[in-house]
């Protein structure tokens, strides 16, 4: 498929039908397992989308961009949830283990923890002296968290 822009991130739904969700600068598009059929989330974000991550039942996916808010979609392209607290652009997301959790890493310097039943902010990891721009959880373990950032720590 051709795309509007830079693909900055591509996720499969680790369940069928194993949704591939495509990050190209101003939208996110979700295909079918064979790219035939998709779905646009929020087209044409000015800003630009960074990251997109599915949850691992395939239900939701979450999506940093460069704005501050995290959102929280449905398969259907309907925001659940929209997690404020960065005060940058988002350059990584993804779920927690326990699927109720986010975490968020921003240019802000810091990376967070979210709650997306309430959009509570759970915990900021802080530390870094320049952009956060990686990391993530630990595959079966939520408290363990790693961050990466363009001060080399």
């Amino acid at each position: 498929k051709t795309h509007f822009g830079q693909v900055k991130c591509v996720d499969i739904s680790p369940t069928a039908p194993h949704w591939i969700a495509v990050t190209a600068y101003d939208r996110v598009v979700i295909y079918e397992d064979y790219g035939f059929e998709s779905i646009t989330l929020e087209s044409k974000l000015q800003d630009g989308y960074n990251c997109t991550r599915w949850r691992s039942d395939g239900k939701l996916l979450v999506t940093g961009a460069n704005h501050p808010d995290v959102k929280v979609w449905d398969t259907r392209g309907t925001i659940n949830r929209k997690l404020k607290g960065h005060k940058a652009p988002i350059h990584e997301v993804s779920f927690l283990p326990n699927k109720v959790q986010v975490f968020s890493a921003s240019d802000d310097m810091n990376a967070k923890t979210w709650d997306i039943a309430t959009g509570d902010c759970l915990a900021t990891l802080q530390g870094h002296k320049d952009y956060v721009r990686s990391g993530g959880p630990h595959p079966s373990h939520s408290h363990l968290i790693a961050t990466g950032s363009y001060d080399k720590c």
